[in-house]
């Protein structure tokens, strides 16, 4: 009797393990990686520039009246960015002493001419796509720089200086770091027309094209 009953419990156990199927390894859910935070340009920024650059001035009549100039330039930056996904808008104002000379002799060879940049700024607004910490971006705005010229024969020495105002065009790249700094090269272009010099004669309606490379050091507020 005892036998029999065994047999049969043994039959039931096998019976419902047949039909509960075989065991399946369960794997506990994982988790998501928690998101990484990208780098946000949006806010205050300022900073300090040095640079090189150079000049060419041109008077309709004259062929190339004045000579070109070429030097270095320092100042300072300041301006506000907005970043809507991974695009930044935003706009700056820049002021730089300059020291962008050259002298050559006249068209007429007894005169020798000079040129000289010594102020540049702009007021500009940027367009830029952002990498997480790598921005590349395009500028444009109004320029504007006080640009001397003058001419002379060894003796008397006649000059003019005029404030110019036209327009200038940019690329730059930043590269910003983890404790607020960021780092900035960029070429800009600058175009000023129609100014008129009273020299040893009217020189009227000279052009001045400038071209400069810079880089910035940065600090986001």
């Amino acid at each position: 009797m005892k036998i029999i009953a065994l047999a049969a419990a043994a039959t039931v156990a096998g019976t419902v393990a047949f039909a509960s199927g075989p065991t399946v390894p369960y794997d506990p859910p994982v988790a998501p990686p928690m998101a990484v935070a990208t780098y946000d340009w949006t806010g205050i920024y300022a900073g300090g520039t040095l640079g090189v650059g150079s000049t060419r001035h041109r008077v309709p009549g004259f062929g190339g009246a004045f000579p070109d100039a070429t030097g270095g330039m320092a100042g300072g930056v300041v301006g506000y960015n907005v970043q809507r996904g991974n695009m930044v808008f935003g706009g700056e104002a820049a002021l730089n002493w300059a020291n962008l000379s050259g002298s050559a002799a006249c068209i007429n060879p007894a005169w020798t001419c000079t040129s000289d940049v010594s102020a540049l700024g702009s007021i500009r607004g940027r367009l830029g796509y952002a990498n997480d910490r790598t921005l590349v971006y395009v500028t444009g705005g109004v320029g504007a720089a006080r640009i001397a010229h003058s001419t002379t024969t060894g003796g008397p020495v006649f000059s003019d200086t005029n404030t110019r105002t036209g327009w200038t065009l940019g690329l730059g790249v930043e590269q910003a770091m983890n404790n607020g700094w960021i780092f900035r090269g960029q070429f800009d272009y600058y175009r000023f027309g129609g100014s008129d010099y009273a020299l040893d004669v009217p020189y009227l309606d000279e052009h001045t094209n400038i071209g400069t490379v810079s880089f910035s050091v940065l600090r986001r507020f």
